[in-house]
This record gives C-alpha cells, sequence and structure tokens, in this order.
C-alpha cells in the first residue's frame, strides 16, 4: 500500500492513465479471466479518485486463485525485479508499465487476495475536501482526512470493545477480543505480553496463543464472544449496538460523529488514547488542531 514497495521504479499514475494500464494488465495475465468483470470495478482504497494515485490496489478473490501460481506468472511477463509476494499477508505487490509502455514509466499495482465486500469497505478512502474544513456539513463519503485515519480509528474502535482484558501497573499485559485484518474480516484472538527471558518485566509485543493455553495463564479470563466477522455491516452493528450506520463509517467525520452518541465521555477518551497510539506506532503526522474541533482528545 502507499507505492512504496518499488520506489526509484514506480511513480503516481495520472487519474486518465488507469484504464489503459489494467487493460494491458489483464490482456497480459491470462489468469485474469478467473475473475469476471474488468479492473476497474476491483479497485481499493483511494485509486482513481483524485487527479493522481501513489498505486493501484486490486481485490482478487481470494477462493479463486493460488497466490504461489500468481506470482510465478507475473513476474513471468513482468520480471523478477518488478514482483514482491507477501503470502503472509494475502498481498502480491508489482510494478506496471504503466500503458503498457515502460518508457511512460511504472505504478506499484498490489493484487490484493480476499473478500471484495470486505476490502472494499477495510481499504475504502473517501474523497478528500480541500480548503475550510466544515467538519459537520461533509457529504456522504467525503472528508477532509486521508483514508488512513478514518480506518486506523475503526481498528482503535474494534480493540476497545474487546471481551476481556488485564492490565498490569497500568500496562495492558493480556486481551480476549477482536482484531482488525484487512484481508481476513475481523478475528477474536487470545494474546498476551510474555515476560522477558531476564525476568525484568515484559516484551513489547503481543503473542498469540489458543484459547486453552490462555485459559491456563490467565484462569479468569473470560472466553471470545465470537469467531469472525466477514460481513461490514455486521461489524458496524457490533461497535454502535444498532444497525444502519455503515454509510457513518465512510469518514472519520461520520464515525466520530456517530460514537458519541453511543459511548460515554470517558469512554471516547479511551478510544482517543488507543487510536492516537496507533497513530503514533505508525509514525503519522496528527493533525491537533483538527482533531480539536471534532473533540478528539490528543494528549
Amino acid at each position: 500500500m502507499g507505492g512504496k514497495a518499488f520506489e526509484g521504479i514506480t511513480r503516481r499514475i495520472l487519474k486518465n492513465e488507469i484504464h489503459p494500464t489494467l487493460k494491458w494488465l489483464r490482456q497480459k495475465w491470462p489468469d485474469a479471466e478467473l475473475q469476471s468483470g474488468n479492473y476497474m470495478t476491483h479497485l481499493l482504497g483511494s485509486a482513481g479518485k483524485a487527479e493522481t494515485s501513489g498505486d493501484l490496489d486490486l481485490n482478487m478473490r481470494i477462493e479463486l486463485y493460488d497466490q504461489a501460481v500468481v506470482a510465478r506468472q507475473l513476474t513471468e511477463f513482468l520480471g523478477a525485479n518488478h514482483v514482491k509476494a507477501r503470502p503472509g499477508n494475502n498481498q502480491i505487490f508489482t510494478a506496471v508499465p504503466i500503458q503498457g509502455d515502460p518508457s511512460k514509466g511504472y505504478v506499484q499495482v498490489d493484487f490484493m487476495f480476499g473478500n471484495y465486500a470486505w476490502q472494499e469497505f477495510s481499504y475504502y478512502s473517501p474523497r478528500l475536501v480541500p480548503g475550510p474544513k466544515d467538519f459537520w456539513g461533509l457529504g456522504e463519503g467525503e472528508s477532509c482526512f486521508k483514508g488512513l485515519y478514518r480506518t486506523e480509528l475503526i481498528k482503535a474502535l474494534v480493540a476497545f470493545n474487546s471481551d476481556w482484558i488485564l492490565e498490569e501497573d497500568g500496562e495492558l499485559i493480556a486481551r480476549v477480543g477482536p482484531t482488525f485484518f484487512h484481508d481476513r474480516g475481523c478475528v477474536w484472538r487470545y494474546r498476551y505480553r510474555p515476560m522477558r527471558q531476564d525476568g525484568n518485566g515484559r516484551v513489547l509485543a503481543f503473542k498469540e496463543v489458543s484459547k486453552e493455553q490462555f485459559l491456563m495463564l490467565f484462569p479468569s479470563a473470560l472466553t471470545a464472544t465470537q469467531d469472525i466477522i466477514t460481513k461490514p455491516k455486521q461489524l458496524v452493528t457490533m461497535l454502535v449496538n444498532e444497525a444502519g450506520y455503515e454509510d457513518s463509517f465512510c469518514s472519520l467525520e461520520g464515525i466520530w460523529r456517530t460514537i458519541r452518541w453511543y459511548y460515554s465521555s470517558e469512554e471516547l477518551d479511551t478510544i482517543a488514547k488507543i487510536y492516537i497510539e496507533r497513530l503514533n506506532s505508525l509514525n503519522v503526522e496528527i493533525p491537533k488542531k483538527d482533531f480539536a474541533r471534532l473533540g478528539i482528545k490528543v494528549a
């Protein structure tokens, strides 16, 4: 994502270059026919919504393809230096000649294997509105913030809705609850932070274990309420305890406006804390003034 897998090789692509580039790609790759429709209908995220795009993200129906075979086929006509497979994340990054002509440069095209309805939601990016910010007067699918800010807030909400947590000296050390995955859906997991080998505190990274292993370590823990959610409507309903708010989850503004009705001020403060921690971990710029106008506490 973001067009950075082939820095120095790829460039941003113009809006009018997208269709001929994807048409060339489809013609060069015979197994594209396994998935009906042209590539323009498979685009995810912000591609094609602005005058230029950093990369093109394509949903590929995971049940139709063997990713190892796809990586080999793409390598045959793009070249080994222009293909990077990430099977653990169900992704293949490629550098594709724009309009099929290397002299025009290359654009990064990412093959994202998964369920289209879920990925359309998980990678959704609203239309950016320039100029003075009127947070409450935006139209559906419009935002003053990039899609990343919207999606990370959803992830913070998901993390907040844990079934069970355990803290030690004010730090979270164990959790039973859902995790938001772009490719798989919202998956309930059992995770904890093991002790360091020298016994001096706990490691920072969480370790996932089975339910049985977790309950042996933390007998007082509650078991997960669900296994997995793969439908956006079900996830939104879980987060606000009411159906019919999927459109509100298209932007950061829409989400924050909605959850103010369903969470207490104390809960919103905790959600904001989780949210800011997530943004900091990604080294993303935090627009403090704009967040303050929305009512999102930064500190």
